[in-house]
């Protein structure tokens, strides 16, 4: 339906007057929707290409936003509501999905996880894990190193060990989300 509608505005723009102009000129439109049937089936080039991240002990910054749940701990590890005890956990969810590349030479961090949009966050002090807390729903900066999960308790297949967690204000939101996209590393080196 779509060539037709190419066809009949081109043969309405142009004005046949002799044969051979009738040929050339049909010769012209058919170039004209070959052209316009390639472009039409054209995709803009996006980059699919995601953030490569590494294992500890490389440091990264991430930007993202807390969200926090709790899900079913001891004695069953089923139901909150049964009787099992509360685990809480925060998590930063990235606006673009990252790659963390895994070290075959280490056993607990050798596989690679792609496109990863949630980070459980484990921050090292009381200070840092309350301000995390704090920030559920709000766009923040986290610096530490990534391991994978290794438990039953690790809610998320890449965590954190956050060191330090700082609250982005409104101008600086803009610029870091302009600039990088959400995210960025830190460090650019390898083990």
């Amino acid at each position: 339906m779509y060539y037709l509608r190419c066809w009949s505005f081109l043969c309405a723009i142009t004005q046949f007057s002799t044969d051979a102009d009738i040929i050339v000129r049909k010769n012209k439109m058919r170039i004209i929707l070959i052209l316009l049937s390639f472009l039409s089936g054209c995709r803009p080039i996006v980059s699919n290409r995601q953030q490569v991240l590494e294992y500890e002990p490389v440091p990264v910054t991430l930007t993202g936003v807390i969200w926090t749940a709790d899900f079913p701990g001891p004695p069953n590890y089923e139901d909150i509501k049964k009787g099992d005890v509360a685990e809480h956990h925060s998590f930063l969810r990235l606006r673009n999905p990252v790659t963390v590349k895994g070290n075959p030479n280490e056993l607990a961090n050798s596989e690679t996880e792609t496109n990863i949009t949630d980070i459980s966050i484990q921050m090292n002090s009381k200070t840092e894990q309350a301000l995390l807390e704090l920030s559920k729903s709000k766009t923040v900066v986290v610096s530490g190193t990534l391991f994978h999960a290794q438990t039953g308790h690790h809610r998320s297949l890449v965590l954190m060990d956050g060191t330090t967690i700082n609250l982005l204000s409104n101008a600086l939101m803009k610029e870091t989300n302009d600039a990088n996209n959400g995210m960025h590393r830190t460090a650019d080196r390898g083990r």
